[in-house]
C-alpha cells in the first residue's frame, strides 16, 4: 500500500513575504519477495516446490536406472525399495537410509537446505556392490497443465541460451532439448515466475528435457545424469547435487540472448547494390605446382540479389595454359566464419564482408593465373 503524508514545515521569509514550507514525503511499502516452499515426503523427495498456489516443480527424486532403462534398481518415489531417516540440525535437513537394491543395497545420504528463494540438494550415494546400470539421475518434472505450450525451456551455458517452448501436444519424439554440459537451466512459466536449476558442475554436469506425455504421465521432466554412473563400483561414493531457486531479473536479462540470436550472427549478406566494378585480384602464388591450389581474391562489386543466380551474375576467370589452352573456371560467393560459444555449446559467426573467389588446381606447372576476371552482367 503506498502513502502519501504531507507535514507542515516552519515559516519563511520568501522575498518580503510568508511562504509555508510543506514536506511531501512518499512511503510505499516494499514488494513482497516471492518464496519457494518445498513439501518433502518422508523418503527425503521434494514432492511439490511452490511459489503461492502455483506448483514450479514436483517430483524431484533419485533413482537409479536399470540397463537401457528398463526399470530402476531404486526411487524416492518408492517406499517399497528405499527406507529413510530424517533429521534436522544447523538449518538443515538430512536424510540417510539406503535402496535395497534387489540384494545390492546402496546407502543414501542427502542434505536438503532451503531459503526463501530456493532449495539446495546434495546427495551422496554408495553402492554395497558392482551394479549394472545406465545411470544414476535426479528427476525434476514439471505438471503439463497449465503449462503445455506456454512459457519456455532454457539451457544456458554461461554465454547463451537454448529456448525450447513446452509442446502444446505430445511432439514426436518426445525428448525436447538437452545438453551435456551447462551453467544451468529451467523454465518460465505463465505469471512472470522463472526457475533455475544449477548442477554442481562436479557430479552432475548436463541436463535432458523430455515430455512424459510419452508413458501417459502429466509432466515434462529434466534429467540430470551423475557423471560416471554407467555401471556402479561397490564402495564408491557417488557425490552429485542441484540447486533450485527462482529466477531473478539477472537470470531473464541473460535469457534473452537465445540461440536464434546466433543465426543472426551466422547471417550472410547475399545482396549487393553496387556499380559494377573490379578494383583487383589478389592471387595467393605468382606459380604454383601441378595440380596444387591456386586461389583469387576479387575485389568485385555488382548489383545482384542473389549471388548464385547465373541469370544474375556470372563470374568466371579464364586461365591459360602452356599449350595454348584456355580453362575457364567459375568464381564462388565466399564469406569468413569463426567459432563463438564455449563447451559443448559452439556456433559459427560471420566475420568480414562477403567476396568472391576462384579456385583452381592447374594440370600444368607452369599454368598462369588471369590477368583478370570478367563477368557477363555488365
Amino acid at each position: 500500500m503506498t502513502q502519501l503524508r504531507i507535514s507542515r514545515g516552519r515559516t519563511l521569509q520568501c522575498a518580503g513575504r510568508d511562504c509555508i514550507v510543506l514536506v511531501l514525503v512518499v512511503l510505499c511499502a516494499a514488494p513482497a519477495l516471492a518464496q519457494l516452499q518445498a513439501d518433502i515426503t518422508p523418503l527425503g523427495e521434494i514432492d511439490r516446490l511452490t511459489v503461492g498456489e502455483q506448483i514450479v516443480a514436483r517430483g524431484i527424486h533419485v533413482t537409479i536406472i536399470k540397463p537401457e532403462w528398463k526399470g530402476s534398481w531404486g526411487s524416492q518415489k518408492d517406499a517399497a525399495s528405499l527406507s529413510m531417516e530424517r533429521t534436522e540440525a544447523d538449518g538443515a535437513v538430512r536424510f540417510s537410509g539406503q535402496f535395497a537394491c534387489e540384494g545390492k543395497p546402496c546407502a543414501l545420504e542427502q542434505t536438503l537446505t532451503t531459503r526463501p528463494d530456493g532449495v539446495s540438494l546434495s546427495y551422496k550415494l554408495t553402492p554395497s556392490a558392482d551394479m549394472d546400470t545406465q545411470q544414476i539421475a535426479v528427476m525434476v518434472d514439471l505438471p503439463t497443465e497449465g503449462n503445455a505450450g506456454a512459457g519456455a525451456f532454457y539451457i544456458h551455458d554461461g554465454d547463451i541460451a537454448l529456448k525450447t517452448p513446452p509442446p502444446a501436444e505430445l511432439p514426436d519424439p518426445y525428448h525436447l532439448a538437452g545438453s551435456g554440459e551447462i551453467a544451468w537451466c529451467g523454465w518460465t512459466l505463465p505469471g512472470d515466475v522463472g526457475l533455475r536449476i544449477t548442477p554442481d558442475g562436479k557430479g552432475i554436469r548436463g541436463v535432458s528435457f523430455q515430455d512424459n506425455r510419452q508413458f501417459n504421465y502429466g509432466t515434462f521432466e529434466a534429467q540430470f545424469a551423475v557423471h560416471d554412473s554407467q555401471g556402479l563400483r561397490a564402495g564408491r561414493t557417488y557425490e552429485f547435487g542441484l540447486d533450485l531457486a527462482l529466477m531473478t531479473q539477472a537470470d531473464k536479462e541473460a535469457l534473452k540472448t537465445t540461440v536464434s540470436d546466433r543465426y543472426e550472427g551466422a547471417r550472410v549478406q547475399m545482396a549487393s547494390q553496387e556499380p559494377l566494378s573490379l578494383g583487383g585480384v589478389s592471387v595467393s602464388s605468382g606459380e604454383v605446382a601441378r595440380y596444387e591450389k591456386l586461389e583469387l581474391d576479387l575485389d568485385l562489386h555488382a548489383t545482384f540479389d542473389n549471388p548464385f543466380n547465373p541469370d544474375e551474375i556470372d563470374v568466371t576467370a579464364r586461365f591459360s595454359g602452356p599449350d595454348g589452352r584456355v580453362m575457364v573456371v567459375p568464381a564462388f560467393y565466399w564469406s569468413d566464419f569463426d567459432w563463438a560459444g564455449k563447451r559443448e555449446e559452439r556456433w559459427l559467426i560471420t566475420t568480414g564482408t562477403p567476396r568472391w573467389k576462384v579456385r583452381f588446381a592447374p594440370p600444368s606447372a607452369r599454368t598462369l593465373p588471369p590477368r583478370r576476371a570478367k563477368s557477363p552482367c555488365g
